[in-house]
């Protein structure tokens, strides 16, 4: 029996009202506790929060640990905690999940008993009978008890869960790294070798000069050939179907809606969270919308499924299916990445001949696949806990993981898009302000023959677009100028060193940034 508090019947001692004071200083605790004691089960007049605070006020002291020898997961309880999306939604303003008590104590507000303890409502046989209690979890069977539900990462409970957190600290790191240094070497590549401006519409097409001819231009073309094209600000040749607009549209609103619902619960003690979720109507609300986007997200990404599957069928059966149409990554990515490097740094001439999907989608489809997948998954269990814990392998060990990926994978998502993508297609020098494919399914001609030449002549024999260089060597005049000289290797060993620099000043920060904001979040 828990002598102290689980005979709530009967007059409390001095002895045990004088323990009482260390959580309730209310004045006449002796004759409120003899009137309703009879009264006194698994209620209280205080918040969640409030009960969690009050909690920690012993629990996340040190001192207090020391004392009563609480060490490993026990001496971290506090800290764990707060990290559950239960603590979040109560940081928050919500009050509908569970704080300290809904899992601790029994059906008496005071009888908290050690896990070890059969009776405790935390002991493993009794787990899932707690989670099925209230309005938390009904449909809960005994494979939710295999849950670290305080997130430990203690070495003897849960070190997946540190392991996952270095993991992705480093992939976030490394894909930033690679990212910031990819765009570094475009953007002073394109504006150093004459390819852009930085208000795309401003752009006149450049005279072709009798030096970029040569006796090989009539059968390998003219080189750079992107340089002399004009062209349509809103797109000249097709590239995606309406299924692919449609598509990327509601990828847009899904994402940017899951981020503005989901990342105030990840940073849940910055002010800007607390600031967006009462300007959203409350956590209850914003949750709601977070769901509902959910499905509306997952939807988008089967129907992306659907559309692929249909268009390769149908280009199979007509016969003209052509594998490095696709996104299916291949050998001539790596090579062109390597090539397309070098023609930024000036060690060569021309960009590499790409084809319609060049290295950077790939990566980035690929990217999106990976996190669509894991942000689905992990959402899932998030939602549906008592159903996925019966399926996933290794529920004890993937289900933590899939949970801690959820954010960590969201916050990766988010500065990709934001510090990457919108970057490439709508704000590098050449790009700016805007590229109208993702509204028209057109690309530029410019664009096209720059990064995607071998679809730009697919699509001349195919009758699709007309052939540039005909075009320019049928024109009667042909200015006189001199070939662009080659840049020194001094000058290419320079440039990269000072890029590579930037790029690990900036990745570093960010990479802090978001730690210090994680570590502050559970303070």
């Amino acid at each position: 029996m828990n002598d102290l508090y689980s005979l709530p019947e009967e007059v409390p001692s001095d002895k045990v009202l004088k323990r009482c004071h260390n959580c309730h200083t209310e004045k006449g605790l002796k004759g409120i506790f003899t009137h309703i004691s009879h009264r006194f089960k698994h209620k209280t007049s205080r918040s969640p929060l409030e009960i969690v605070e009050l909690c920690s006020s012993c629990h996340a002291d040190k001192d207090f640990n020391n004392v009563m020898g609480f060490e490993g997961p026990r001496a971290e309880a506090v800290e764990t905690y707060k990290e559950t999306i239960h603590y979040r939604i109560l940081q928050l303003g919500g009050d509908d999940t569970a704080d300290c008590i809904s899992c601790h104590a029994s059906e008496s507000i005071h009888d908290i008993r050690p896990a070890s303890d059969p009776q405790s409502t935390i002991y493993p046989d009794n787990r899932y009978k707690t989670c099925r209690s209230g309005n938390c979890h009904p449909n809960a069977g005994p494979e939710i008890s295999t849950i670290d539900s305080h997130l430990s990462k203690h070495k003897d409970r849960g070190p997946e869960i540190h392991v996952v957190e270095i993991l992705m600290e480093g992939v976030m790191w490394f894909t930033l790294f690679f990212l910031f240094t990819l765009m570094g070497m475009e953007t002073y590549g394109r504006i150093r070798n004459g390819d852009a401006r930085f208000f795309r519409w401003r752009r006149k097409p450049q005279p072709l000069s009798q030096s970029n001819l040569t006796d090989k231009t009539a059968t390998t073309g003219i080189p750079n050939l992107h340089r002399y094209v004009d062209f349509n600000p809103k797109g000249d040749h097709p590239r995606y179907s309406i299924h692919i607009v449609i598509n990327h549209a509601v990828m847009l609103i899904s994402f940017t809606l899951a981020v503005a619902t989901g990342l105030p619960l990840f940073f849940h003690n910055a002010a800007l969270s607390h600031k967006v979720i009462d300007l959203m109507g409350g956590i209850d609300v914003t949750r709601l919308i977070h769901r509902v986007n959910a499905v509306i997200f997952t939807v988008d990404c089967l129907y992306h499924v659907l559309v692929v599957i249909l268009g390769v069928g149908r280009r199979l059966i007509n016969g003209t299916f052509d594998l490095r149409r696709t996104q299916f990554p291949m050998l001539k990515d790596a090579k062109d990445l390597f090539q397309d490097l070098c023609y930024f740094l000036g060690l060569r001439e021309t960009r590499p001949k790409m084809e319609k999907f060049m290295y950077k989608q790939k990566i980035h489809y690929l990217a999106m696949i990976w996190g669509c997948s894991v942000l689905a998954l992990s959402g899932s269990c998030l939602l549906f806990p008592e159903f996925m814990v019966q399926y996933i392998p290794f529920p004890k060990i993937s289900f933590n993981i899939l949970r801690l990926m959820h954010a960590e994978e969201s916050v990766l998502a988010f500065m990709v898009i934001t510090l990457w993508h919108m970057y490439n297609v709508h704000i590098a020098p050449g790009r700016f302000p805007v590229q109208w494919a993702f509204w028209n399914g057109k690309i530029n001609k410019d664009h096209q023959i720059e990064e995607h030449f071998l679809e730009y002549k697919r699509q001349v024999k195919e009758g699709v677009a007309e052939s540039e260089e005909e075009k320019l060597l049928k024109q009667s005049a042909v200015s006189s100028g001199t070939k662009r000289v080659k840049r020194s290797p001094v000058e290419a060993i320079i440039v990269f060193a000072a890029v590579l620099f930037i790029s690990a000043c900036t990745t570093g920060y960010l990479t802090f940034k978001v730690q210090f904001e994680k570590k502050r979040s559970r303070i």
